[in-house]
């Protein structure tokens, strides 16, 4: 074995450890509420059959096909689809939800080297690959169930496959990177923007091909709107989201271009680590004064793109970038090239202590980092356990009224995977759950206030079962059910001892992390 591969094959290894590392952990912490609803929307695929649901994103919870079902049309449905196909497979798991996307995180991995190697040459590829499976955000987004994997995979592959074609002249190279560029949008609106970002690259190499990369963005696009308009009978879910995500749900955020901006770089620093953030902007610097000479090449030109590509969209989309740490994903290629370019010039001039230096630093930082967010979902496995036992004496598919109290249980968790439809409600009368609902689920932090009206009437008239978890309690009271005089036999009394919640608390990690998060006016860091 060269020591080349030898190398390419640890930094592979070290990849696949960070990204299937509690790989069936419950769908819970930072951002569940996205793998609960993607996968609801896979379950449904393979329920109700692709025909049917005419392959839209239905997140209803029902039995039978709704007469009127419930969409979610701000994405498209790549994803959900490509997860259906895995639960027909091998069944619907958590580890199976995650292992759609970590099959997209490493084809892109494998197109980094690719590209790597077409645009340098072997050493360069390899130091891509170091970087790329050492840098944070790579293994915590990579493994993350939303469609930013799907979107990175088809950009990678369709500019691999351009630049075949500029090598080649074979046009069977192009028409592939034309339906790279089609399954991206099909994967998520920001694939739309990739084909003018790169036209630099066109303009570099002489091509007219941009052009029709970028028809072809716009028709499908169009195509794609017109099957939502069918189906929803309008845009007025999608234009919500559209105009709610731009920065116009930033303007009663004072000073928020200013606020943005550094959450924007505390980010960055945070997942793709200190000194890979320096390294990259020591080449922007060296690219802005190598295009005042005039002397840009086109292999810098094509690292520049894949900057231009995120930029683009975190501006148009500046609310969602700021509520949603991970939109940042779509940088990695332009970190990994641009901090392996400066790292090869280093090798180039011998400064190996300096080199290294930078790979044991990256190594430990991936460590801390990882484990921090490992930490985050470990610590809220509790919600999972919670909202297990309380769908335990509930029924699937079954229209339940949740009074959800301080937020101790999270919906989407009952929505998927206990497929329970839990309408939150909290201002109705007695007389009124009593009447529509077979089922009401009254939950709080801790210890229920002995003092809430609604919840004493019924428990003084309908038979229930008290849940006492470590972190939370539950009610759930059958409404159908009266109880027979002053009988406690209509009374079910559980102690459930959960998984730990406190993992970070007291640690200087969480201390830093609040205060990034209270300072920066964030959700999460």
């Amino acid at each position: 074995m060269t020591k080349k591969l030898l190398i390419i094959l640890l930094a592979s290894l070290m990849f696949l450890f960070f990204l299937v590392k509690d790989i069936n952990l419950p769908y819970v912490g930072p951002n569940a509420t996205n793998f609960n609803v993607y996968s609801l929307i896979a379950h449904n695929f393979n329920k109700f059959g692709y025909v049917q649901t005419k392959l839209a994103p239905i997140i209803s919870i029902t039995d039978k096909y709704p007469a009127n079902p419930h969409y979610f049309f701000h994405h498209p449905t790549l994803l959900s689809f490509s997860e259906s196909l895995l639960f027909k497979i091998f069944g619907e798991n958590f580890w199976v939800g995650r292992l759609t996307v970590i099959l997209y995180s490493f084809g892109s991995f494998i197109f980094i080297y690719l590209i790597a190697k077409k645009l340098f040459d072997e050493k360069f590829a390899v130091i891509s690959l170091i970087i790329a499976s050492l840098i944070p955000a790579t293994t915590i987004w990579g493994k993350m169930i939303g469609q930013e994997p799907l979107v990175l995979f088809f950009a990678l592959l369709s500019l691999y496959l351009l630049l075949l074609y500029f090598d080649t002249k074979n046009k069977k190279y192009f028409y592939f990177s034309l339906l790279s560029v089609i399954l991206g949008i099909l994967s998520d609106w920001p694939a739309i923007l990739f084909p003018f970002a790169i036209l630099p690259i066109f303009i570099k190499n002489k091509k007219k091909e941009g052009a029709i990369l970028c028809f072809v963005s716009i028709f499908t696009t169009i195509i794609l709107l017109a099957y939502v308009y069918v189906l929803r009978s309008g845009f007025w879910d999608l234009q919500n989201a559209v105009v709610f995500r731009s920065f116009t749900g930033l303007l009663s955020m004072p000073y928020w271009p200013i606020t943005w901006i550094e959450a924007w770089i505390v980010r960055l620093i945070i997942y793709f680590n200190p000194l890979i953030v320096i390294l990259s902007a020591i080449f922007l610097y060296t690219q802005y004064k190598l295009f005042k000479s005039k002397k840009l090449s086109g292999k810098e030109i094509v690292i520049l793109c894949l900057f231009i590509f995120p930029i683009f969209h975190q501006l148009l989309y500046a609310q969602a970038v700021f509520s949603h740490n991970y939109l940042l994903y779509y940088l990695l290629p332009f970190f990994v090239f641009s901090s392996s370019y400066v790292l090869n010039n280093l090798l180039k001039n011998k400064r190996y202590v300096l080199f290294s230096s930078v790979i044991i630093f990256s190594l430990a930082y991936l460590f801390i980092i990882s484990g921090y967010k490992n930490k985050q979902v470990e610590s809220n496995l509790w919600r999972y356990e919670f909202a297990q036992k309380i769908s335990e004496f509930t029924k699937q598919y079954e229209t339940v009224a949740l009074n959800n109290r301080d937020n101790a249980v999270n919906p989407d968790l009952l929505w998927y995977p206990f497929l329970l439809n839990m309408v939150v409600s909290e201002t109705e009368t007695a007389g009124y759950y009593s009447k529509n609902y077979d089922r009401y689920v009254f939950t709080c932090n801790n210890l229920c206030p002995s003092n809430i009206v609604l919840l004493n009437e019924f428990k003084d008239k309908y038979k229930f079962v008290h849940i006492s978890a470590t972190q939370a309690q539950a009610y759930i009271i059958y409404l159908k059910e009266e109880k027979v005089g002053d009988n406690t036999k209509d009374e079910i009394n559980i102690v459930l001892k959960t998984s730990p919640s406190k993992l970070l608390d007291e640690t200087l990690a969480k201390k830093i992390y609040n205060y990034l998060r209270t300072f920066l006016n964030l959700s999460q860091v």
